[in-house]
């Protein structure tokens, strides 16, 4: 009697930037394509998978002669792309509106040149998948989540249905033993990267051993061995080798794709898991530091820019070469900082050239979807109030002028509104934060300051937060790694190794006041014999505002160290949440990525830390509030890899914290966005649809608003866990509405009248409006 079938799925993995340059893989991976077309002519049994639409469209570039062959071997289901997006992004950093970007441009290309959508998401390669991805994938189209990396031991379940934060289920396989699996004989065949890869060379004993390993992790109908690695050359020899194994009348080995695997799974016999899967290579979130700034900064001026132009009635065209340039960095390797030098220069090369909007702008525009009023300073220095309503655009020439910051010849003792009551040390960080209700939440017995920089000695590498090197392929490598990430680590066993952190000097305080504001400059450094940094610290202060800004300049000296920003805090064994994408997670003490915000509330008080850019966000079990800005760490056993040092390199980061009483997160949610969302220089322009009346519960946001097929697209989404009702008139000049995917397709008939929304819990939902005209 036969065993439940083998599905063999063929692949390789393709690295957009890694240990060599874009142009150096792209010649590899044509060759790997051409290949894998040559057999699959050939033999009429084999199938093949290909990653990612930015190779597979700059192939249908270079070999138009092989189209047709690609169509319909695409349409035959024997040639699939999976996941199918632009590129393989990392799943945990980068936003929601570019994963549902990413879909979107990768099925459209599919779709118009192949005839064919994706239905697996196939990340081989990627650390971290928070809860929201359910719901993500399936409103983009996806029927099926595979991954590697980052299982909960508590799961460790090869299929099972994952359900994430609104209660969306989709269908997940765990490639419990990687995307290499097993290697075909053949003289031709080579893999990059075999060291960090665990490869069987194919046999029947192989592969008979192979699948009862697979099968500690349960068999649901069918099982999953890959044939694949890094840039792995497809095995000629590979067809006539199953055949063989074939003649063995127990053995039922079969080519396949993912989608075909995962239609063969019993989805009924599977078990259903919630939360999140992460997390994995925590030094990843602050390695190379500028890339996941810069793809922060030009993501919001693009979805700004976007928004600005569907409310004044531009083409937005003319940006999908800039979200394309967007997309390709936020593969994994790239976001992660986790390549070679020439890598490097190309991302951050094309993020830093990437620009939109006006040169000269004469108008602010809010991008966010609820009011705001702030002070703003000019690129010409001058300081204006911000009071915009969504979406409104006014000029210059109609903001309030702020008053002016006067130099004070002492630092003030103290600060205060009506959010905070904060006290100053001599050398300018805070020495007391109360809430209104008067709670303490600066720990004064910390050795950290409240808000300094601190040195950490770091021996990891681009991956791996102080140990290192790091082994990727290894059996650890499949799983969660939560290592905790203390404010102050505890010594050797014997002392002898250093695990102290360096704190910082401040030679110089400055201080500057207004009618309404405070601003306090430090100047001083931090440093470990060789290793200095020099920095300049802003932290701003506000009458009507409830955050504390601060502004971080430094010039990075040394090698093998790490920077945080540390804030002791008051609140033991308090509640952690991290904002991810379209919603929030409870975590424990180690560091996770964040998008705009870090949480902990107890006794009563709570603290917010917000982020521009910068995901490796923590709370210790000490209370100690951390922000991870910068490493000084590099991977020089695999590849030229010297300017992830960052020696030399000035750098800039902005966070803020946002003190209450009460342990409800309702009172963080606009001043989140807001922060996330900054005010968008702009030109002055009459404006088509007013979005400006749009009033949202505290608790929903709109985080697309921009011009699609049809007319205007809109996603919104409940943001804290609570549920609710979206109640608003469409503007003038738009005539009908109609629910969407989360890929911008109609998926109801027109509706006129006013848009009504019931959202459940962290729900995304979207819509198309059509203007009276049928634009």
């Amino acid at each position: 009697m036969k065993s439940s079938p083998i599905h063999v799925v063929s692949t390789f993995h393709y690295d957009v930037l890694y240990l060599k340059d874009y142009d150096e893989y792209l010649e590899q991976a044509m060759a790997i394509i051409d290949r894998a077309l040559e057999i699959l002519e050939a033999e009429p049994d084999y199938c093949f998978t290909i990653e990612q639409v930015i190779l597979v469209r700059e192939y249908f570039r270079r070999r138009p002669e092989r189209r047709e062959t690609m169509r319909a071997l695409a349409q035959a289901q024997r040639l699939s792309f999976a996941p199918g997006m632009f590129v393989m992004p990392d799943m945990n950093m980068i936003d929601g509106e570019s994963l549902f970007r990413q879909a979107k441009v990768g099925r459209e290309w599919l779709a118009e040149h192949l005839g064919v959508v994706p239905e697996a998401c196939w990340i081989a390669d990627c650390w971290g998948h928070h809860a929201q991805l359910p719901q993500i994938l399936r409103q983009s189209g996806y029927s099926a989540y595979f991954f590697w990396r980052c299982m909960r031991p508590d799961v460790a379940r090869s299929d099972f249905l994952w359900q994430g934060l609104d209660g969306t289920k989709i269908v997940t396989h765990w490639l419990s033993r990687g995307y290499a699996g097993i290697h075909f004989p053949d003289n031709g065949g080579g893999i990059e990267n075999r060291l960090e890869l665990q490869i069987a060379e194919a046999s029947g004993r192989a592969i008979d051993t192979l699948a009862d390993q697979l099968h500690t992790y349960g068999e649901f109908g069918a099982t999953l061995i890959c044939n694949g690695g890094d840039f792995c050359i497809p095995q000629a020899g590979a067809p006539a080798t199953l055949r063989e194994l074939n003649r063995n009348p127990e053995t039922d080995l079969r080519f396949s794709t993912p989608a075909a695997y995962h239609r063969a799974v019993n989805e009924a016999a599977l078990e259903t898991f919630s939360g999140e899967f992460n997390a994995a290579f925590q030094g990843t979130y602050s390695t190379n530091i500028a890339i996941k700034q810069l793809l922060w900064s030009r993501r919001e001026a693009l979805l700004a820019e976007e928004g600005f132009r569907a409310t004044h009635g531009l083409a937005s065209g003319d940006l999908a070469g800039a979200w394309e340039t967007l997309l390709t960095h936020q593969f994994h390797d790239t976001i992660c900082g986790t390549i070679t030098d020439a890598a490097l220069l190309r991302a951050r090369g094309e993020l830093e050239a990437l620009r939109v909007g006006a040169s000269a702008p004469a108008a602010l525009y809010n991008p966010a979807s609820h009011a705001r009023r702030e002070v703003v300073e000019l690129a010409d220095g001058k300081r204006v109030i911000a009071d915009l309503k969504p979406f409104e655009t006014k000029p210059f020439h109609a903001l309030e002028t702020a008053p002016s910051l006067e130099k004070l010849s002492e630092l003030p003792g103290e600060f205060s509104n009506r959010f905070y009551r904060a006290r100053f040390g001599r050398d300018g960080f805070l020495e007391s934060l109360r809430t209104p209700a008067g709670v303490e939440l600066v720990d004064a017995a910390s050795p950290a300051r409240f808000g300094a920089p601190v040195m950490l000695n770091d021996n990891g590498d681009s991956w791996l937060i102080y140990e290192g090197p790091l082994d990727g392929g290894s059996r650890a490598a499949a799983f969660t790694c939560n290592c905790a990430d203390p404010l102050e680590r505890e010594p050797g066993a014997d002392g002898l190794i250093n695990r102290k952190n360096v704190y910082p000097y401040v030679e110089s305080v400055e201080c500057f006041r207004s009618a309404q504001s405070l601003r306090i400059v430090q100047r001083g450094w931090i440093a470990f014999w060789r290793n200095r940094v020099e920095f300049t610290l802003q932290s701003d202060f506000d009458a009507d505002s409830p955050l504390i800004r601060f502004r971080l300049e430094f010039l990075p000296h040394g090698r093998h160290y790490r920077l945080r920003a540390a804030f002791p805090t008051t609140l033991r064994n308090g509640t952690v949440l991290h904002e991810i994408p379209f919603g929030l997670q409870k975590r424990g003490h180690s560091e996770y990525p964040a998008q705009s915000f870090c949480d902990c509330v107890a006794a009563g008080a709570g603290l917010t830390l917000f982020n521009r850019g910068i995901p490796g966000n923590n709370v210790d079990a000490n209370g100690v509030m951390l922000l991870s800005i910068f490493r000084s760490v590099a991977m020089e056993y695999k590849c030229e890899s010297e300017l992830s040092f960052n020696d030399g390199i000035p750098h800039t980061v902005e966070y803020a914290l946002m003190p209450r009483d009460g342990e409800s997160l309702a009172p963080v949610m606009v001043p989140a966005e807001l922060y996330a969302r900054p005010v968008y220089g702009t030109v002055d322009l009459p404006v088509r649809y007013d979005f400006s009346g749009i009033e949202l519960p505290e608790n929903v946001r709109i985080s697309a608003l921009r011009e699609s097929t049809g007319g205007i697209f809109l996603r919104f989404y409940e943001a804290l866990g609570q549920g609710a009702e979206v109640r608003f008139a469409l503007p003038e000049g738009m005539g009908s509405w109609r629910d969407a995917d989360g890929v911008e397709n109609p998926q109801s008939a027109p509706r006129s009248g006013r848009v009504t929304l019931q959202l459940a819990p962290f729900e995304i939902r979207s819509i198309l409006l059509s203007s009276v005209d049928g634009r």
